[in-house]
């Protein structure tokens, strides 16, 4: 597999940030995206500063710069498009996804990560004009895919932290899939536990006619662990009928308390792939939730590639060079039955089992 491609933050972030001095005569906005505290997304944090003035070649040094770290066009095609990008409201990361359209571009421990596309993988083959969107302004926007007779299925995941939830009114509100959270490893004690409401929420999504699947918040520091959480997980769901994925949720801790903290790469593969392959062994069909620093650098993609995907990506136009069958959107959806805000999701195709 080739090599990741890595460049300091600094350098791409400066050359962004001079262009946007000199288009804004001494003033400079610039957005810098990064993971969100459950690393289940991005957000967007802005910053400004004033009065920042740079000769033309001082722009023109630090744009060759960026040249050299992998820009192969002029000089003058490279600040149009940064330019552009900017000036028409997109922050650093799309305008320099909208560059680098052979990489898969995010940020990951301080630095940027470009990830060659390999073309060899089933690709994302999604019309983006496809999508709609509906209250873009608002936190609360909802996405649909429909091309031509297909349309997206909508979905949910709950855990605990949504409380008591009314499932018929879920139900009634279009929810047409639901992931409930069964349980969770912590991630400084190693210890598993039961989300206090899974058996709630599998049997009011179920009995309510709601495709339902669940999944586990992993934080396994071996193979036999991973498959202790997967059989946990099969432990409960021998009293449920579900009919949907179960899910690995894999995601990063950004605690030096956290167990999992020094794995490798080859490490997290060999726990995604042994609690997969137990839960398919189970019967049912193992799925990898996860974000693009979960995908890119906390596994090797080639290594998870034949497992289902439900990728977290916040905004409203998905990012994910790869087939996928799920994305999950937002985690500030407004859902009729469930008091305060959940995660929404669209399916791509029909995942029922059963």
């Amino acid at each position: 597999m080739e090599e990741k491609k890595k460049k300091p933050i600094f350098n791409i972030i400066i050359v962004i940030m001079l262009i946007m001095t000199l288009a804004c005569n001494g003033f400079m906005i610039y957005k810098l995206v990064k993971n969100d505290s459950k690393e289940t997304g991005e957000v967007v944090e802005a910053n400004a500063d004033a009065n920042l003035v740079y000769s033309e070649e001082e722009i023109k040094n630090i744009a060759a710069i960026c040249m050299e770290n992998g820009y192969d066009k002029g000089y003058d095609t490279l600040l149009e498009a940064i330019k552009e990008g900017l000036l028409s409201g997109n922050g650093v990361n799309p305008t320099l996804r909208k560059i680098f359209k052979d990489d898969i571009v995010y940020t990951y421990e301080g630095e940027y990560v470009f990830e060659p596309i390999n073309k060899e993988f089933p690709l994302n083959t999604l019309n983006k004009d496809k999508f709609i969107v509906n209250d873009k302004d608002l936190s609360t926007y909802t996405v649909t895919y429909r091309d031509g007779d297909f349309e997206s299925f909508k979905g949910i995941d709950v855990s605990k932290f949504q409380g008591d939830i009314d499932w018929e009114a879920v139900a009634a509100s279009g929810i047409d899939f639901s992931f409930v959270r069964v349980g969770y490893r912590g991630y400084e004690t190693g210890v598993i536990k039961e989300d206090e409401k899974a058996r709630q929420n599998l049997e009011g999504s179920l009995n309510n006619g709601i495709k339902t699947g669940v999944y586990f918040y992993t934080q396994a520091i071996n193979e036999a662990e991973a498959i202790e959480e997967a059989d946990f997980v099969i432990d409960i769901l021998k009293d449920y009928d579900i009919n949907y994925p179960v899910a690995f949720d894999l995601e990063k801790v950004n605690d030096d308390i956290a167990r999992t903290k020094n794995l490798t790469k080859e490490e997290r593969v060999k726990i995604v792939q042994a609690f997969c392959e137990r839960i398919k062994e189970a019967g049912y069909t193992p799925m990898l939730y996860g974000n693009l620093a979960t995908m890119f650098s906390m596994v090797d993609y080639e290594e998870v590639a034949d497992y289902e995907k439900w990728f977290a990506y916040y905004d409203y136009e998905l990012y994910f060079p790869y087939e996928l069958a799920i994305w999950q959107y937002s985690c500030t959806g407004i859902v009729e039955g469930i008091e305060g805000e959940c995660d929404l999701n669209i399916a791509f195709k029909d995942l029922t089992t059963k």
